[in-house]
């Protein structure tokens, strides 16, 4: 009996096939834990990494634009002097054409009700067949409609507008870009003052 309880003894304990003891779980759970931090920190470095040299073309790029003015807005500065006469006169007659092709933009509802002005006022409602750009209903105004922007706010012989209300006021008119406007308000004495003065600094007056 005691050399068969001996032999149990020193025999070594067999496992059971397919069973893992709690401290291994939690050993394997462990390095997994530990994986999966590692592989996430890795990742958040290469992130970093390549937001931090997806910014660095942008900034120098910040950088280098910095206190100067886009290809567009170059354009919109340029003054009439700056702009030759034959593309002067073809952005003329292009604003032309818009202004024949633009149609003329009413507030919604206003032919049915007569305490509605005929002033354009945008539709709000969530239901509004115009702001839903159906066919058929009132045009709305969008870009499409608008005249070149180097042109825009010019009288048709392509000056800009300038009232004048004394002979002092002659003064700040560039004549190579504006043409003076005399007030309603003037009186016929100051008037005659205006265009005398006119005359000789070589102004155009629209309302002689």
């Amino acid at each position: 009996m005691d050399e068969n309880i001996k032999t149990a003894a020193e025999k070594p304990v067999k496992k059971a096939k397919g069973k893992i003891s709690a401290s291994e779980k939690e050993k394997s759970s462990v390095e997994n834990k530990k994986e999966v931090i590692s592989e996430a920190k890795g990742a958040e470095k290469v992130t970093t990494e390549k937001i931090e040299n997806a910014r660095k073309p942008a900034a120098e790029k910040i950088k280098k634009s910095a206190g100067k003015p886009s290809e567009k807005r170059k354009i919109q500065l340029k003054t009439r002097t700056e702009i030759s006469g034959q593309e002067f006169k073809r952005l003329l007659r292009l604003r032309r054409q818009a202004k024949v092709r633009r149609p003329r933009f009413v507030r919604i509802e206003s032919w049915a009700q007569p305490s509605l002005k005929l002033a354009w006022r945008k539709p709000t409602g969530r239901h509004s067949k115009t702001l839903a750009g159906i066919w058929g209903r009132p045009k709305m105004p969008t870009t499409g409609y608008g005249s070149p922007g180097l042109v825009r706010g010019l009288n048709p012989q392509g000056f800009r507008e300038t009232r004048v209300f004394n002979p002092a006021g002659l003064e700040k008119i560039n004549k190579d870009k504006e043409i003076a406007v005399i007030a309603a308000a003037v009186g016929r004495k100051k008037r005659l003052e205006i265009l005398k003065k006119a005359d000789s600094m070589g102004i155009k007056v629209r309302n002689r």
